[in-house]
């Protein structure tokens, strides 16, 4: 801990204090007082404010999140970094703690019914109380922390709940006549080549559009056209951190083989915008695709 020292000045009215900073350097402050008493009151009290202070260096949130993007999740996936910091973010902006020693249930309770007033959904609120547990979790291995709270995860009842299928062909035929009402008549074989092609494959939203021809970097997921189609999934998508690769079905793989070779290249699903340029956002396709779904 700093230690703060009370001392007088000749030239001085008033007691001077003098602690050293992190940097080895002699830092000096009136106490504004005569009386040495209440000269040594200030002192204390600047203590208390620089081991504050040096508690938010080690143990702040700021600190906690540069530890552990930088010691813990640089090998991870973009998606897990992501939705470490939408959490981080959220908890931030709704309970404000200034040190991770601060995160108690009482907290969270009060974090997790503020994200319900946002009407945040809770299967979000729970991913969010899984993610903080874990990084609190390695605080403790990184000394950061003696011991963590238990947070208290929720429980969905699987009876009810939302599931993904795939499209009907009922269903494809109803957004197809919606399709250039929504995004215009150029654009329209683009969103129905995305469509048609979410119904035959069975990928989701976000995995059509990292499929890509030929040559893509890591995070894409690339159609191999040989004896088979496959799909290579780069290494850093998997949760056990290996490329693989995997046979399409045969629907989507003659699906594929329709478009002419020398238009193999780029990215598999192009859905264009008014000024015929990509949407590279899969939330901005999705609203247009939804769209289709309420007209």
């Amino acid at each position: 801990m700093t230690r703060v020292y009370v001392f007088k000045r000749p030239d001085s009215r008033y007691f001077q204090m003098k602690w050293m900073d992190p940097d080895g350097k002699w830092l000096r402050e009136s106490t504004r007082t005569t009386k040495r008493a209440e000269a040594k009151d200030v002192a204390a009290d600047k203590r208390k404010e620089l081991k504050y202070q040096e508690n938010i260096s080690l143990h702040g949130i700021g600190a906690f999140r540069d530890r552990y993007e930088t010691e813990f999740l640089a090998g991870k996936s973009k998606s897990h970094r992501d939705k470490f910091r939408n959490t981080i973010n959220s908890l931030e902006r709704l309970v404000s703690p200034e040190l991770i020693s601060e995160i108690d249930g009482p907290m969270i309770a009060d974090w997790a019914g503020k994200m319900r007033a946002e009407s945040t959904a809770e299967a979000t609120i729970d991913s969010y109380l899984g993610y903080l547990q874990r990084a609190l979790n390695w605080t403790v291995k990184a000394g950061m922390l003696q011991r963590t709270p238990l947070i208290e995860r929720l429980h969905i009842p699987d009876e009810g709940a939302a599931k993904g299928r795939p499209l009907t062909l009922e269903e494809v035929e109803r957004l197809e006549m919606q399709c250039a009402a929504t995004v215009g008549v150029k654009a329209a074989p683009s969103f129905l080549f995305l469509i048609r092609g979410l119904r035959l494959s069975g990928l989701r939203l976000g995995e059509a559009m990292k499929l890509w021809w030929r040559d893509g970097d890591s995070n894409r997921i690339i159609v191999q056209v040989g004896a088979f189609v496959t799909l290579a999934i780069p290494g850093r998508s998997q949760k056990n951190r290996r490329r693989q690769v995997y046979p399409v079905v045969p629907a989507f793989e003659k699906y594929l083989l329709s478009v002419p070779p020398q238009l193999r290249k780029g990215p598999v699903f192009n859905p264009l915008n008014m000024d015929g340029k990509r949407f590279d956002r899969v939330d901005t396709v999705s609203k247009r695709i939804a769209k289709m779904g309420e007209l």
